[in-house]
């Protein structure tokens, strides 16, 4: 046999291998990489859940840059560099350019 095929076994493991990492990270959770840049309107109570029978576990400032993962009828799930990750009321988020254009 050839040095040519004997590599050939290698490169086909190589790219099954590359495609199955491929795949496991477009299944990984979307809010962990991605989301929607926003700001926050006034300042708001970040909660453990989207509700307000769930526990406060921090706060966003006004005019403060976040991340919106996903929100929800009243609710949006956010986080950021500074705020935790967790559920704010949605009236009290706006999506786009900041209040200062940035």
């Amino acid at each position: 046999m050839s040095k040519h095929h004997a590599r050939r076994p290698i490169r086909v493991f190589l790219a099954a291998a590359l495609a199955l990492v491929g795949a496991a990270a477009a299944t990984a959770p979307a809010h962990a990489v991605y989301g929607s840049l926003a700001w926050a309107r006034w300042d708001s109570i970040v909660r453990q859940g989207p509700g307000m029978g769930y526990p406060v576990i921090g706060e966003v400032l006004k005019d403060a840059r976040i991340v919106v993962y996903s929100c929800e009828a009243q609710w949006c799930l956010i986080g950021g560099k500074q705020d935790p990750e967790g559920w704010v009321a949605r009236d009290r988020v706006d999506f786009g350019l900041g209040p200062y254009g940035d």
